[in-house]
């Protein structure tokens, strides 16, 4: 499990998140520091349209970049070529599944 899942640091950034492999871009800021099973779930649903990404709340500058409050974790951002849309519900599997299919709905064909 977690194959597929990029973890980010200020180190790494701009190699992790200055490509577009796939049109999405799916980010999860939170405290563990392994990959949550619910992420591995919801990758494994999206992974031909999307990129899954993890940002520990150790990256404070990642998080602040980002307009994360590391008091409100977990955060799952999207990410297209030109906008940024949060997540604000729930951590289940359906409705993180609901954000995704709402942004990519957003999105010109």
């Amino acid at each position: 499990p977690g194959e597929g899942v990029a973890f980010v640091t200020m180190e790494n950034v701009d190699r992790c998140l200055g490509r577009w492999p796939k049109p999405l871009k799916m980010l999860l800021f939170t405290r563990k520091v392994v990959i949550p099973p619910i992420w591995d779930t919801v990758r494994g649903s999206f992974q031909e349209s999307c990129s899954f990404y993890q940002i520990n709340v150790e990256q404070e500058e990642l998080l602040t970049a980002f307009g994360v409050d590391s008091s409100k974790l977990p955060k799952v951002v999207a990410l297209t070529a030109d906008s940024r849309y949060v997540h604000d519900g729930g951590a289940t599997n359906s409705q993180i599944s609901g954000f995704i299919l709402r942004v990519q709905s957003s999105q010109p064909p």
